[in-house]
């Protein structure tokens, strides 16, 4: 994300799925935003007129982030951490932090699994962030020096400033190793355990999705119930193929009226979400459609009815 805009850079996040906040941002001597002269932390906390509720407010909706950096654009980017499979990002601050990280390199081998670099990494003023995420179904807690010398965790109910914000110390924060085309590294089980399992919890089912009901025509219900069915039945390996026909035969009945857009797209992307499809997959990234736009994009080139009797009836 070099020399890209604080703006463009939280937009990109977001699209990745990265829920993102504004945050304040340190003038050119350091102090912060905020305008308390005793400010604990400088350009590292959210911004309350935007966000009353903090790090709660993180948002994912294009529409209102790009709101918010249009109202601040020098707003430094907040990402909330933790959840089940969420973002985990480990803070190590300094030497001591990184001889800690050392050993446990050698002790439990690289946190994703794989070879080094293992993950994104951000260069802070004084160190790095490691970003990660832990397995499904496992959270790991927010700690501060619990688990090494200037070690920080940031899971549960926590946040990161993310680049290319600035820090009181005066530089920016950059990706050093930028972040992969996929999903994050998986934390490993030894990983989990060092950095603060705190629960194990099943993996609730995706919510089953619901048919398009307003502006939509009886037909048109039927027809996404329909392509429901045969989305639900596809064999693993034809999901994303049987998702793009059902987006096309939909975006049929939107060009012709008996569906309204927005839902219809709504309903498609939760379905892909339920049979087992990456959001990814389902919705693109970095400009890129993913697989229902582009369906419903061929499909509104043939609009497509109700035949003329079952129009009468309803």
């Amino acid at each position: 994300m070099a020399g890209v805009s604080l703006a463009d850079a939280a937009l990109s996040l977001a699209a990745r799925g990265f829920a993102v906040f504004p945050a304040h941002n340190p003038d050119d001597d350091g102090r912060c935003s905020c305008g308390a002269g005793d400010c604990a932390s400088p350009g590292k906390h959210p911004r309350g007129d935007l966000v009353p509720t903090g790090r709660n407010a993180a948002s994912r909706d294009p529409d209102l982030v790009r709101r918010w950096w249009e109202a601040v654009p020098a707003a430094n980017i907040g990402v909330a951490t933790g959840g089940s499979g969420g973002l985990l990002v480990v803070d190590l601050d300094g030497d001591e932090a990184a001889d800690w990280y050392g050993a446990a390199l050698l002790e439990h081998g690289p946190p994703g699994g794989g070879a080094l670099p293992d993950g994104a990494t951000v260069r802070t003023a004084r160190g790095w962030h490691l970003w990660l995420r832990p397995p499904a179904g496992v959270s790991v807690r927010s700690s501060a020096g619990r688990v090494g010398p200037k070690v920080d965790v940031r899971g549960d109910g926590g946040y990161v400033i993310a680049p290319p914000s600035r820090h009181p110390a005066g530089r920016r924060y950059v990706w050093r190793d930028p972040l992969p085309e996929g999903p994050l590294p998986e934390l490993t089980s030894a990983w989990v355990d060092l950095l603060g399992r705190r629960r194990e919890r099943p993996v609730p089912p995706p919510a089953a999705p619901a048919p398009p009901a307003t502006a939509a025509t009886p037909y048109g219900r039927e027809a996404a119930r329909r392509e429901l069915e045969r989305l639900r039945e596809a064999p693993k390996g034809t999901r994303n193929h049987a998702l793009n026909q059902a987006a096309f035969a939909l975006g049929q009945l939107v060009a012709g009226g008996e569906l309204p857009y927005e839902a219809t797209r709504a309903f498609l992307v939760d379905a892909g979400l339920a049979i087992g499809l990456t959001r990814r997959e389902v919705e693109g990234a970095h400009g890129a459609k993913g697989t229902v736009d582009s369906g419903l994009a061929a499909g509104m080139l043939e609009p497509r009815n109700a035949p003329t009797r079952e129009r009468r009836a309803a």
